[in-house]
């Protein structure tokens, strides 16, 4: 072997143990229901770290501090997506984005089985650029980052419901017939909160609630049939 070829796979195997030393930086894509996670961050600019969404390496998140949501990031590979101005990030991603700066981002394409129907995301110095596509053009806008931190949320998510034989019960109804049954309760008195109270036995049996419109003295209450089998199948009354 030369002593060129061997200066190359000295490069090679050089090369190669950084990137297992560093990891592989990569731009990060959010899609429309990613950013649209603001809709649970807090409307009262009293908290100014929760009037924002939530980025990091594996998912977004955002809360008003009665109610969190997450969603981890879209199966898409950044690399797909058309070339954007900024700098990959490392694996230490963690900022916030203000729900102002989200408002004005739209992804101009629909087609979810593409990378251009997200938004790619990346670094420019002290600046976050938010970049999507129709094809044809690319549109950029830049966040500057902050240095409020958002809440550790860790602390409040019981990783146990993850395990397999664990002491929760778990039951799956329709999301469509949740808001169903929230539109209506909600209707009746939008300043004040109407509680609903659920009760449930076990994954398969039926779920029953309870409501009260107190101005009336009207007490309401029903079931909810849960989702079966792979989730696709409900039961019925």
């Amino acid at each position: 072997m030369s002593k060129v070829d061997k200066g190359r796979k000295e490069k090679v195997k050089m090369a190669k143990k950084k990137v297992t030393r560093e990891g592989v930086k990569k731009k990060l894509l959010l899609n429309k229901s990613s950013l649209e996670i603001v809709a649970f961050a807090l409307r009262k600019k009293n908290r100014y770290n929760l009037t924002s969404l939530h980025v990091t390496k594996d998912y977004v998140e955002a809360t008003t501090g009665s109610i969190l949501v997450r969603l981890s990031h879209p199966k898409a590979d950044p690399d797909e997506f058309p070339i954007t101005p900024g700098e990959p990030f490392d694996d230490k991603i963690d900022f916030i984005l203000p729900v102002e700066s989200i408002k004005g981002i739209k992804i101009l394409t629909n087609l979810n089985c593409l990378p251009t129907s997200n938004a790619c995301l990346s670094k420019e110095g002290e600046m976050i650029s938010i970049s999507t596509t129709d094809l044809n053009t690319i549109q950029t806008s830049k966040v500057k980052l902050t240095e409020a931190k958002f809440p550790d949320t860790e602390q409040f998510i019981d990783k146990s419901i993850d395990e397999e034989n664990n002491e929760w019960k778990m039951f799956t109804v329709s999301s469509d017939l949740l808001k169903m049954l929230a539109n209506y309760v909600s209707r009746r008195n939008r300043k004040n909160q109407i509680p609903i109270t659920f009760w449930v036995k076990g994954p398969e049996s039926a779920v029953h609630f309870r409501f009260r419109f107190s101005d009336t003295e009207q007490d309401g209450r029903g079931i909810l049939m849960p989702m079966t089998g792979c989730a696709v199948k409900r039961g019925r009354i």
